[in-house]
């Protein structure tokens, strides 16, 4: 292979395992703050007026800071695979089977439609909910804060299952992309 495109191969690769590591990372942590939180059974001043449990308040301030750091990260990625991806394309390509190349872009598209998906539309959405929550929690207006708690917490469960589809897709092209490299054939 070309050292240009041994580069841009490499940098597909580091920035597939970037994007998996986001998604792990974030899952992994709100998997361990929210039931922690819960047991803590915290009580937040600024939410005094709010009677419902608080414990998810906190968790929610904390957890929507490590979304938004995996949604940069999935972007940055996304787009960093692109370029890789062009840059091999334009430097003559890899000696890959075209299996594995089908396979990884593949992959890669269902990557880059589930997390534009997900910055897009998804998030911004679950964000405004949220935002629109955290204001009428604050200020005592239990009911709007729960309309808008409840309307986060519906898109919840299709967001798990973005972010997990995402976490698929690209470690399939991660594993692809490998599998390609390894099968390919040295001029």
């Amino acid at each position: 292979m070309r050292s240009v495109t041994r580069c841009s191969e490499t940098l597909n690769l580091i920035a597939l395992a970037l994007w998996a590591g986001a998604l792990i990372g974030a899952g992994g942590a709100a998997a361990i703050l929210f039931p922690t939180l819960k047991q803590l059974a915290p009580s937040l001043p600024d939410f005094a007026a709010f009677p419902d449990d608080h414990w998810k308040i906190a968790g929610g301030l904390v957890g929507v800071r490590l979304f938004v750091l995996a949604d940069v990260v999935q972007l940055g990625a996304a787009c960093a695979t692109i370029l890789a991806l062009i840059v091999t394309r334009l430097a003559g390509g890899t000696q890959a089977s075209r299996a594995a190349t089908g396979l990884r872009l593949v992959f890669m598209a269902i990557a880059w439609l589930l997390a534009s998906y997900q910055i897009m539309v998804l998030g911004p959405r679950m964000q405004t909910n949220l935002n629109a929550f955290y204001a009428a929690a604050k200020a005592g207006q239990v009911d709007a804060a729960r309309v808008n708690r409840d309307a986060f917490d519906a898109d919840h469960p299709i967001a798990s299952r973005v972010l997990g589809g995402t976490l698929l897709a690209v470690m399939g092209a991660l594993a692809a992309s490998a599998w390609g490299l390894s099968a390919r054939k040295e001029p």
